[in-house]
Protein backbone atom coordinates (compact mmCIF):
# COMPACT_ATOMS: atom_id res chain seq x y z
CA UNK A 1 0.00 0.00 0.00
CA UNK A 2 2.57 2.34 1.10
CA UNK A 3 4.40 1.69 -2.18
CA UNK A 4 1.43 2.53 -4.34
CA UNK A 5 0.77 5.62 -2.58
CA UNK A 6 4.68 6.70 -3.27
CA UNK A 7 3.61 5.83 -6.58
CA UNK A 8 0.85 8.42 -7.08
CA UNK A 9 2.24 11.97 -8.99
CA UNK A 10 0.42 15.24 -8.09
CA UNK A 11 -1.71 16.85 -11.09
CA UNK A 12 0.27 19.34 -12.28
CA UNK A 13 -1.73 21.95 -15.11
CA UNK A 14 -0.49 21.79 -18.99
CA UNK A 15 1.66 24.49 -19.97
CA UNK A 16 -0.87 25.93 -21.78
CA UNK A 17 -3.19 26.93 -19.02
CA UNK A 18 0.19 28.38 -16.14
CA UNK A 19 1.54 30.23 -19.50
CA UNK A 20 -2.50 32.02 -20.29
CA UNK A 21 -3.00 32.49 -16.07
CA UNK A 22 0.69 34.07 -15.90
CA UNK A 23 -0.11 36.40 -18.12
CA UNK A 24 -3.56 37.78 -16.96
CA UNK A 25 -1.58 37.72 -13.33
CA UNK A 26 1.30 39.89 -14.81
CA UNK A 27 -1.47 41.95 -17.13
CA UNK A 28 -3.79 42.47 -13.91
CA UNK A 29 -0.29 43.65 -12.06
CA UNK A 30 0.58 45.86 -14.71
CA UNK A 31 -2.79 47.47 -14.14
CA UNK A 32 -2.24 47.92 -10.51
CA UNK A 33 0.90 49.69 -11.51
CA UNK A 34 -0.97 52.33 -13.73
CA UNK A 35 -2.75 53.02 -10.98
CA UNK A 36 -0.14 53.31 -8.24
CA UNK A 37 0.94 57.01 -8.02
CA UNK A 38 4.04 55.80 -6.49
CA UNK A 39 5.64 53.68 -9.03
CA UNK A 40 9.85 54.40 -8.66
CA UNK A 41 10.31 54.91 -12.63
CA UNK A 42 7.70 57.70 -11.85
CA UNK A 43 9.22 59.17 -8.78
CA UNK A 44 12.98 58.83 -9.92
CA UNK A 45 12.39 60.90 -12.72
CA UNK A 46 11.27 64.13 -10.23
CA UNK A 47 14.38 62.91 -7.97
CA UNK A 48 11.62 61.87 -5.30
CA UNK A 49 12.85 58.95 -3.24
CA UNK A 50 9.76 55.88 -4.59
CA UNK A 51 7.90 55.03 -1.53
CA UNK A 52 7.16 50.89 -0.84
CA UNK A 53 3.61 49.84 -1.59
CA UNK A 54 2.48 46.21 -0.74
CA UNK A 55 0.78 45.73 -3.86
CA UNK A 56 -0.97 42.49 -2.58
CA UNK A 57 -3.16 45.13 0.06
CA UNK A 58 -4.02 47.24 -3.10
CA UNK A 59 -4.69 44.13 -5.48
CA UNK A 60 -7.23 42.92 -2.20
CA UNK A 61 -8.67 46.48 -1.88
CA UNK A 62 -9.04 46.82 -5.51
CA UNK A 63 -11.43 43.54 -5.62
CA UNK A 64 -13.45 44.37 -2.90
CA UNK A 65 -14.54 47.58 -4.15
CA UNK A 66 -15.19 45.85 -7.34
CA UNK A 67 -17.43 43.25 -5.91
CA UNK A 68 -18.89 45.51 -3.74
CA UNK A 69 -19.96 47.64 -6.46
CA UNK A 70 -21.54 44.82 -8.60
CA UNK A 71 -23.44 43.65 -5.41
CA UNK A 72 -25.07 46.90 -4.68
CA UNK A 73 -26.27 47.43 -8.97
CA UNK A 74 -27.06 43.80 -8.70
CA UNK A 75 -28.95 44.61 -5.61
CA UNK A 76 -30.32 48.55 -6.97
CA UNK A 77 -31.00 46.20 -10.64
CA UNK A 78 -33.17 43.75 -8.77
CA UNK A 79 -35.43 46.24 -6.17
CA UNK A 80 -35.06 49.58 -7.63
CA UNK A 81 -38.65 50.59 -9.89
CA UNK A 82 -38.15 52.03 -12.95
CA UNK A 83 -41.48 53.53 -15.04
CA UNK A 84 -42.52 50.76 -17.60
CA UNK A 85 -43.94 52.36 -20.77
CA UNK A 86 -45.42 52.03 -24.47
CA UNK A 87 -43.19 54.65 -26.96
CA UNK A 88 -45.11 55.74 -29.68
CA UNK A 89 -44.83 58.57 -31.89
CA UNK A 90 -47.93 61.26 -32.56
CA UNK A 91 -49.16 64.57 -33.84
CA UNK A 92 -51.10 67.43 -32.65
CA UNK A 93 -54.16 66.75 -34.57
CA UNK A 94 -56.47 69.37 -32.89
CA UNK A 95 -55.63 71.86 -30.64
CA UNK A 96 -59.00 71.69 -28.28
CA UNK A 97 -60.73 71.12 -31.66
CA UNK A 98 -61.98 73.30 -34.13
CA UNK A 99 -65.23 75.13 -33.21
CA UNK A 100 -67.09 75.19 -36.36
CA UNK A 101 -69.46 78.46 -37.29
CA UNK A 102 -72.34 77.72 -38.38
CA UNK A 103 -76.16 79.44 -39.21
CA UNK A 104 -78.96 77.31 -37.27
CA UNK A 105 -81.17 78.69 -40.02
CA UNK A 106 -79.34 80.04 -42.79
CA UNK A 107 -80.52 83.41 -44.36
CA UNK A 108 -78.89 86.69 -45.90
CA UNK A 109 -75.18 87.62 -45.07
CA UNK A 110 -75.30 91.48 -43.75
CA UNK A 111 -71.90 91.56 -42.56
CA UNK A 112 -68.60 90.00 -42.57
CA UNK A 113 -66.61 90.92 -39.44
CA UNK A 114 -63.87 88.81 -39.08
CA UNK A 115 -60.90 87.63 -41.74
CA UNK A 116 -58.83 84.54 -42.42
CA UNK A 117 -56.30 84.33 -39.13
CA UNK A 118 -57.88 86.85 -36.84
CA UNK A 119 -57.54 86.70 -33.31
CA UNK A 120 -60.74 86.31 -31.75
CA UNK A 121 -62.30 86.49 -28.60
CA UNK A 122 -65.39 84.65 -27.17
CA UNK A 123 -68.44 86.37 -27.65
CA UNK A 124 -66.87 88.60 -30.43
CA UNK A 125 -69.29 89.27 -33.24
CA UNK A 126 -68.21 87.52 -36.22
CA UNK A 127 -71.01 87.65 -39.17
CA UNK A 128 -74.01 89.22 -39.16
CA UNK A 129 -76.96 87.71 -40.69
CA UNK A 130 -80.38 90.02 -41.95
CA UNK A 131 -82.72 89.70 -39.07
CA UNK A 132 -85.80 91.08 -41.07
CA UNK A 133 -87.09 87.91 -41.13
CA UNK A 134 -86.19 86.30 -37.52
CA UNK A 135 -87.34 90.21 -36.09
CA UNK A 136 -90.93 89.34 -37.98
CA UNK A 137 -91.38 85.99 -35.89
CA UNK A 138 -90.19 86.91 -32.38
CA UNK A 139 -92.67 90.07 -32.61
CA UNK A 140 -95.30 87.31 -34.20
CA UNK A 141 -94.36 84.91 -31.57
CA UNK A 142 -94.65 87.71 -28.71
CA UNK A 143 -97.56 89.24 -29.45
CA UNK A 144 -99.21 85.15 -29.08
CA UNK A 145 -97.34 84.63 -25.44
CA UNK A 146 -98.79 88.27 -24.72
CA UNK A 147 -102.14 87.53 -25.89
CA UNK A 148 -101.90 84.06 -23.53
CA UNK A 149 -100.95 85.30 -20.61
CA UNK A 150 -103.96 87.79 -20.61
CA UNK A 151 -106.16 85.05 -21.44
CA UNK A 152 -104.94 83.26 -18.42
CA UNK A 153 -104.80 86.38 -15.98
CA UNK A 154 -108.50 87.01 -16.50
CA UNK A 155 -109.98 83.38 -16.18
CA UNK A 156 -107.71 83.37 -13.03
CA UNK A 157 -109.65 86.29 -11.68
CA UNK A 158 -112.72 84.89 -12.96
CA UNK A 159 -112.48 81.34 -11.34
CA UNK A 160 -111.15 83.17 -7.70
CA UNK A 161 -113.95 85.83 -7.72
CA UNK A 162 -112.01 88.81 -7.55
CA UNK A 163 -113.33 92.10 -8.35
CA UNK A 164 -110.36 92.81 -10.42
CA UNK A 165 -107.49 91.41 -13.10
CA UNK A 166 -103.98 91.09 -11.81
CA UNK A 167 -101.81 91.05 -14.84
CA UNK A 168 -99.25 87.99 -14.49
CA UNK A 169 -95.78 88.95 -13.79
CA UNK A 170 -94.59 87.59 -17.11
CA UNK A 171 -95.76 90.51 -18.69
CA UNK A 172 -93.32 92.36 -17.09
CA UNK A 173 -90.59 91.36 -19.33
CA UNK A 174 -92.59 93.15 -22.26
CA UNK A 175 -92.60 96.47 -20.92
CA UNK A 176 -95.74 98.69 -21.69
CA UNK A 177 -96.21 98.76 -25.10
CA UNK A 178 -99.48 100.26 -27.52
CA UNK A 179 -100.27 96.23 -28.42
CA UNK A 180 -100.28 94.80 -24.68
CA UNK A 181 -102.29 97.80 -23.17
CA UNK A 182 -105.01 96.67 -26.10
CA UNK A 183 -104.80 93.00 -25.09
CA UNK A 184 -105.08 94.28 -21.25
CA UNK A 185 -108.25 96.33 -22.14
CA UNK A 186 -109.65 93.52 -24.24
CA UNK A 187 -110.01 90.74 -21.58
CA UNK A 188 -111.40 93.98 -19.11
CA UNK A 189 -114.21 94.56 -20.96
CA UNK A 190 -114.49 90.49 -21.58
CA UNK A 191 -113.95 90.19 -17.55
CA UNK A 192 -116.49 92.83 -16.92
CA UNK A 193 -119.24 91.52 -19.26
CA UNK A 194 -119.00 87.98 -18.53
CA UNK A 195 -119.44 88.88 -14.97
CA UNK A 196 -122.23 91.38 -15.42
CA UNK A 197 -124.06 88.42 -17.44
CA UNK A 198 -123.70 86.41 -14.46
CA UNK A 199 -124.37 88.62 -12.02
CA UNK A 200 -127.71 89.48 -13.77
CA UNK A 201 -128.94 85.76 -14.24
CA UNK A 202 -128.10 85.22 -10.69
CA UNK A 203 -129.71 88.66 -9.52
CA UNK A 204 -132.99 87.87 -11.70
CA UNK A 205 -133.57 83.95 -10.04
CA UNK A 206 -132.49 85.53 -6.92
CA UNK A 207 -135.14 88.44 -7.20
CA UNK A 208 -138.29 85.60 -7.59
CA UNK A 209 -136.76 83.42 -4.95
CA UNK A 210 -137.49 86.36 -2.75
CA UNK A 211 -141.30 86.99 -4.31
CA UNK A 212 -141.93 83.18 -3.33
CA UNK A 213 -140.67 83.71 0.25
CA UNK A 214 -142.83 86.19 0.34
CA UNK A 215 -145.42 84.16 -0.87
CA UNK A 216 -145.09 81.46 1.57
CA UNK A 217 -144.86 84.07 4.34
CA UNK A 218 -148.58 84.83 3.28
CA UNK A 219 -149.84 81.03 2.45
CA UNK A 220 -148.79 80.97 6.25
CA UNK A 221 -150.80 83.63 7.51
CA UNK A 222 -153.56 82.33 5.71
CA UNK A 223 -153.21 78.82 7.16
CA UNK A 224 -152.93 80.02 10.58
CA UNK A 225 -155.76 81.91 10.17
CA UNK A 226 -158.26 79.08 8.19
CA UNK A 227 -156.66 76.86 11.14
CA UNK A 228 -158.38 78.84 13.94
CA UNK A 229 -161.58 79.17 12.03
CA UNK A 230 -162.12 75.81 10.95
CA UNK A 231 -161.51 75.08 15.03
CA UNK A 232 -164.74 77.52 15.18
CA UNK A 233 -166.77 75.99 12.51
CA UNK A 234 -166.28 72.39 14.20
CA UNK A 235 -167.54 73.76 17.56
CA UNK A 236 -170.29 75.43 15.97
CA UNK A 237 -171.33 72.59 13.58
CA UNK A 238 -170.83 70.01 16.53
CA UNK A 239 -173.70 72.26 18.56
CA UNK A 240 -175.96 72.28 15.59
CA UNK A 241 -175.55 76.15 14.37
CA UNK A 242 -173.49 76.18 11.45
CA UNK A 243 -174.15 73.15 8.69
CA UNK A 244 -171.77 70.46 8.05
CA UNK A 245 -171.02 71.62 4.80
CA UNK A 246 -169.52 75.00 5.70
CA UNK A 247 -166.60 72.99 7.92
CA UNK A 248 -166.14 71.00 4.67
CA UNK A 249 -165.58 74.25 2.68
CA UNK A 250 -163.10 75.65 5.17
CA UNK A 251 -160.85 72.52 4.95
CA UNK A 252 -161.19 72.37 1.49
CA UNK A 253 -159.57 75.92 1.42
CA UNK A 254 -156.72 75.33 4.20
CA UNK A 255 -156.09 72.16 1.84
CA UNK A 256 -155.55 74.66 -0.94
CA UNK A 257 -153.40 76.91 0.92
CA UNK A 258 -151.05 74.12 2.01
CA UNK A 259 -150.86 72.73 -1.48
CA UNK A 260 -150.01 76.58 -3.16
CA UNK A 261 -147.30 76.75 -0.40
CA UNK A 262 -145.65 73.19 -1.28
CA UNK A 263 -145.90 74.36 -4.82
CA UNK A 264 -144.12 78.27 -3.83
CA UNK A 265 -141.43 76.09 -1.76
CA UNK A 266 -140.51 73.25 -4.87
CA UNK A 267 -140.14 76.71 -6.87
CA UNK A 268 -137.85 78.52 -4.63
CA UNK A 269 -136.16 75.24 -4.68
CA UNK A 270 -135.87 74.90 -8.33
CA UNK A 271 -134.69 78.58 -8.44
CA UNK A 272 -131.68 77.58 -6.35
CA UNK A 273 -130.43 74.66 -8.51
CA UNK A 274 -130.87 77.30 -11.52
CA UNK A 275 -129.00 79.72 -9.40
CA UNK A 276 -126.64 76.32 -8.51
CA UNK A 277 -126.47 75.44 -11.99
CA UNK A 278 -125.21 78.83 -13.36
CA UNK A 279 -122.20 78.53 -10.89
CA UNK A 280 -121.27 75.12 -12.33
CA UNK A 281 -121.70 76.16 -15.61
CA UNK A 282 -119.48 79.43 -15.48
CA UNK A 283 -117.01 77.15 -13.37
CA UNK A 284 -116.60 74.95 -15.81
CA UNK A 285 -116.46 77.32 -18.58
CA UNK A 286 -113.98 78.83 -16.79
CA UNK A 287 -111.78 75.55 -16.46
CA UNK A 288 -112.30 74.43 -20.12
CA UNK A 289 -111.11 77.91 -21.41
CA UNK A 290 -108.17 77.76 -18.79
CA UNK A 291 -106.95 73.88 -20.58
CA UNK A 292 -107.44 75.55 -23.83
CA UNK A 293 -105.09 78.51 -22.46
CA UNK A 294 -103.10 76.27 -21.08
CA UNK A 295 -102.10 74.39 -24.35
CA UNK A 296 -102.31 77.88 -26.17
CA UNK A 297 -99.28 78.56 -23.63
CA UNK A 298 -97.31 75.90 -24.11
CA UNK A 299 -97.11 76.13 -27.77
CA UNK A 300 -96.47 80.07 -27.68
CA UNK A 301 -93.37 79.06 -25.32
CA UNK A 302 -91.90 77.16 -27.27
CA UNK A 303 -92.23 78.64 -30.41
CA UNK A 304 -91.33 82.11 -28.28
CA UNK A 305 -87.78 80.15 -27.67
CA UNK A 306 -87.44 78.93 -31.52
CA UNK A 307 -87.62 82.75 -32.42
CA UNK A 308 -85.61 84.07 -29.96
CA UNK A 309 -83.11 80.90 -31.04
CA UNK A 310 -83.26 81.93 -34.43
CA UNK A 311 -83.27 85.83 -33.89
CA UNK A 312 -79.58 85.65 -31.32
CA UNK A 313 -78.46 83.41 -34.02
CA UNK A 314 -78.45 86.25 -36.76
CA UNK A 315 -75.39 87.56 -34.95
CA UNK A 316 -72.95 84.67 -35.32
CA UNK A 317 -70.27 85.12 -32.20
CA UNK A 318 -66.96 83.19 -31.48
CA UNK A 319 -67.92 80.23 -28.94
CA UNK A 320 -64.01 80.34 -27.60
CA UNK A 321 -61.11 82.89 -27.47
CA UNK A 322 -59.16 81.34 -30.79
CA UNK A 323 -57.56 81.98 -34.21
CA UNK A 324 -60.20 82.70 -37.75
CA UNK A 325 -59.53 79.29 -40.17
CA UNK A 326 -61.12 78.13 -42.78
CA UNK A 327 -63.41 81.15 -43.22
CA UNK A 328 -65.92 79.99 -46.19
CA UNK A 329 -68.19 83.39 -46.81
CA UNK A 330 -66.54 86.56 -48.34
CA UNK A 331 -69.75 87.70 -49.85
CA UNK A 332 -72.30 90.69 -48.22
CA UNK A 333 -75.88 89.96 -49.53
CA UNK A 334 -74.84 86.10 -50.11
CA UNK A 335 -77.29 83.61 -49.43
CA UNK A 336 -76.11 80.78 -46.50
CA UNK A 337 -77.94 77.57 -45.88
CA UNK A 338 -78.67 76.27 -42.51
CA UNK A 339 -75.81 74.51 -40.84
CA UNK A 340 -73.50 75.39 -43.24
CA UNK A 341 -69.85 75.77 -42.26
CA UNK A 342 -68.71 79.78 -42.30
CA UNK A 343 -65.84 79.86 -40.40
CA UNK A 344 -63.70 77.41 -38.06
CA UNK A 345 -62.01 78.52 -34.63
CA UNK A 346 -58.59 77.22 -33.41
CA UNK A 347 -58.62 77.38 -29.68
CA UNK A 348 -56.28 79.57 -28.29
CA UNK A 349 -56.53 77.86 -24.72
CA UNK A 350 -57.05 74.73 -23.64
CA UNK A 351 -56.23 71.04 -23.41
CA UNK A 352 -54.20 69.97 -26.27
CA UNK A 353 -55.18 66.09 -28.45
CA UNK A 354 -52.57 64.41 -29.85
CA UNK A 355 -53.55 61.38 -32.08
CA UNK A 356 -50.86 58.46 -32.34
CA UNK A 357 -50.46 54.81 -33.42
CA UNK A 358 -50.75 52.49 -31.45
CA UNK A 359 -49.31 48.76 -32.77
CA UNK A 360 -50.85 46.09 -31.95
CA UNK A 361 -48.59 44.09 -30.37
CA UNK A 362 -48.69 46.60 -27.26
CA UNK A 363 -52.39 47.16 -27.79
CA UNK A 364 -53.03 45.23 -24.73
CA UNK A 365 -50.66 47.48 -22.92
CA UNK A 366 -52.72 51.16 -23.68
CA UNK A 367 -56.04 51.45 -21.82
CA UNK A 368 -57.98 54.75 -21.54
CA UNK A 369 -57.09 56.84 -18.37
CA UNK A 370 -53.65 55.49 -18.36
CA UNK A 371 -50.93 58.20 -17.70
CA UNK A 372 -48.72 59.84 -20.63
CA UNK A 373 -45.78 61.41 -20.86
CA UNK A 374 -45.86 64.11 -23.94
CA UNK A 375 -42.15 65.44 -25.49
CA UNK A 376 -43.45 67.81 -28.23
CA UNK A 377 -39.85 67.35 -29.88
CA UNK A 378 -40.66 70.40 -32.62
CA UNK A 379 -39.38 73.19 -29.69
CA UNK A 380 -36.22 73.14 -28.22
CA UNK A 381 -35.92 69.74 -25.86
CA UNK A 382 -33.49 71.30 -23.45
CA UNK A 383 -36.01 74.01 -22.72
CA UNK A 384 -39.67 72.43 -22.86
CA UNK A 385 -40.73 70.67 -19.92
CA UNK A 386 -42.69 67.06 -20.82
CA UNK A 387 -46.41 67.79 -20.42
CA UNK A 388 -48.40 65.49 -18.75
CA UNK A 389 -51.46 63.62 -20.25
CA UNK A 390 -53.92 60.94 -20.01
CA UNK A 391 -55.40 58.44 -22.51
CA UNK A 392 -58.39 59.68 -24.06
CA UNK A 393 -59.64 57.20 -26.25
CA UNK A 394 -58.19 54.06 -27.98
CA UNK A 395 -59.43 52.53 -30.97
CA UNK A 396 -61.67 49.66 -31.62
CA UNK A 397 -60.44 48.01 -35.16
CA UNK A 398 -57.29 47.61 -35.91
CA UNK A 399 -56.72 49.86 -38.60
CA UNK A 400 -54.02 49.40 -41.60
CA UNK A 401 -51.04 51.67 -42.80
CA UNK A 402 -51.53 50.94 -46.42
CA UNK A 403 -55.08 50.15 -47.30
CA UNK A 404 -56.14 47.48 -49.04
CA UNK A 405 -53.11 45.60 -48.53
CA UNK A 406 -52.93 42.97 -45.44
CA UNK A 407 -50.70 44.16 -43.14
CA UNK A 408 -47.99 42.36 -41.48
CA UNK A 409 -49.05 41.43 -37.90
CA UNK A 410 -47.52 44.07 -34.97
CA UNK A 411 -45.89 46.23 -37.87
CA UNK A 412 -47.63 47.43 -40.42
CA UNK A 413 -51.19 47.59 -38.91
CA UNK A 414 -52.12 50.09 -35.81
CA UNK A 415 -54.91 51.33 -33.48
CA UNK A 416 -56.01 54.86 -33.48
CA UNK A 417 -54.92 56.57 -29.75
CA UNK A 418 -55.72 60.04 -28.63
CA UNK A 419 -54.23 61.64 -25.90
CA UNK A 420 -55.33 64.64 -23.91
CA UNK A 421 -52.97 66.87 -21.92
CA UNK A 422 -53.84 67.40 -18.19
CA UNK A 423 -54.84 70.98 -17.56
CA UNK A 424 -51.53 71.73 -15.34
CA UNK A 425 -50.02 70.55 -18.79
CA UNK A 426 -51.32 72.51 -21.10
CA UNK A 427 -50.68 75.41 -18.64
CA UNK A 428 -46.55 74.74 -18.71
CA UNK A 429 -46.84 74.69 -22.88
CA UNK A 430 -49.23 77.51 -22.75
CA UNK A 431 -46.82 80.39 -23.94
CA UNK A 432 -45.94 77.85 -26.77
CA UNK A 433 -46.76 78.28 -30.24
CA UNK A 434 -48.03 74.85 -30.47
CA UNK A 435 -49.93 73.90 -34.30
CA UNK A 436 -51.83 71.32 -35.86
CA UNK A 437 -49.30 68.43 -37.25
CA UNK A 438 -46.01 68.99 -34.56
CA UNK A 439 -44.83 65.81 -34.51
CA UNK A 440 -45.22 64.35 -30.49
CA UNK A 441 -42.95 61.99 -28.39
CA UNK A 442 -45.74 59.67 -26.54
CA UNK A 443 -44.39 57.50 -23.92
CA UNK A 444 -47.75 55.78 -22.35
CA UNK A 445 -46.89 55.14 -18.54
CA UNK A 446 -47.97 50.93 -18.29
CA UNK A 447 -46.18 50.69 -14.27
CA UNK A 448 -43.03 49.91 -12.55
CA UNK A 449 -40.41 47.49 -13.28
CA UNK A 450 -37.28 46.57 -12.40
CA UNK A 451 -33.78 47.20 -14.80
CA UNK A 452 -33.77 43.16 -14.07
CA UNK A 453 -36.56 42.57 -15.43
CA UNK A 454 -35.87 44.68 -18.40
CA UNK A 455 -33.08 42.68 -19.10
CA UNK A 456 -34.43 39.04 -18.31
CA UNK A 457 -37.35 39.31 -20.66
CA UNK A 458 -36.51 38.09 -23.73
CA UNK A 459 -35.13 35.38 -21.85
CA UNK A 460 -37.83 34.64 -19.88
CA UNK A 461 -39.99 34.97 -23.26
CA UNK A 462 -37.80 32.37 -24.83
CA UNK A 463 -38.62 29.98 -22.16
CA UNK A 464 -41.90 30.66 -22.10
CA UNK A 465 -42.71 29.73 -25.88
CA UNK A 466 -39.91 26.75 -25.45
CA UNK A 467 -42.08 25.29 -22.62
CA UNK A 468 -45.29 25.60 -24.56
Amino acid sequence: MAQELDSLQPVTPSKGVLALVRRADHRFDQWIQGWNPYRPERLMSRDIEPMRIDEQVVKVKVTRFIMIAATLFFIWACVAPLDGGVTMQGNVTVAGYRKAIQSASGGVVQAILIHEGEKVKAGQVLIRVNPLTADANLAGAESDYVDVLVRESRLRALSTGASSISWAPELEQFGHNRQIEDAKAFQVRLFNARRNVQAQQIAGLREQSAGLNAAIVSHQVQLRTLGQELDNTRRLAKDGFVPQAQVNQTERTKADQDAAMASTRSQIGSIQAQIAGLDAAFAKEISDEAATVQKSREAAVAKLQAAKFDQSNTALRAPVDGTIVNLQVYTVGGVIGAGTVLAEIVPSHGKLVVETQVPSKSIDKVKVGLPVSLRFSAFNTSTTPMVDGRVLNVGVDRLKSVPGQEPKPGQDDFYLAQIETTEEGAKKIADLKVQTGMPVDVIVKTGERTFMSYLLKPLTDKFALAFK
